[in-house]
């Protein structure tokens, strides 16, 4: 999934194996729950876009883990 930049709410995020959730400009992401993402999974900045751009807050309300990767994840 690739975001246009801009400004997101989520409930939580949720990315199987392999996927992708990018933005492709700045981009500011707010989830109320949690981030899941599977192994080998890319979530961030698209490659033209710096990474200083892109920010996730997660609120991991009610969650143990607010944050969970698997291996070889890319979170940037």
């Amino acid at each position: 999934m690739t975001l246009a930049g801009g400004t997101y709410q989520f409930e939580s995020i949720s990315v199987g194996a392999r996927g992708k959730l990018l933005c492709r400009a700045a981009c500011d992401v707010t989830v109320r729950g949690r981030i899941e993402v599977g192994q080998a999974t890319q979530l961030g900045a698209a490659k033209e876009v710096a990474p200083a751009g892109v920010i996730f807050r997660v609120a991991g309300q009610g969650e143990s883990t607010a944050l969970s990767a698997k291996s070889r994840a890319i979170v940037g």
